[in-house]
């Protein structure tokens, strides 16, 4: 993702970008750099249902979707039970 974006900014396409520091590589393509690291905020992960109000609150083989390699291993040690998408 972090490749689509320098590419978007180096063509022009993009003004500025802003992406999670743990995705952000330790060297930029020419052209590009880090100019501003902003104040953190709450690093807690969010639930987003329009069913339930709580993780604790999904049913039995629920279906939850994320992209992120880390909260499938934490979502699968919480909940086997639970279909990661």
């Amino acid at each position: 993702f972090v490749k689509e974006l320098e590419r978007a900014m180096l063509d022009g396409e993009a003004d500025i970008a802003v992406h999670s520091m743990k995705d952000v590589p330790m060297e930029f393509p020419k052209g590009l750099g880090l100019t501003t690291i902003c104040a953190r905020e709450d690093p807690s992960d969010a639930l987003v249902s329009n069913h339930y109000d709580s993780f604790e609150a999904l049913p039995q083989g629920a279906k939850v979707g994320t992209s992120s390699f880390r909260r499938q291993c934490q979502l699968r040690n919480l909940r086997p039970d639970l279909e990661i998408l």
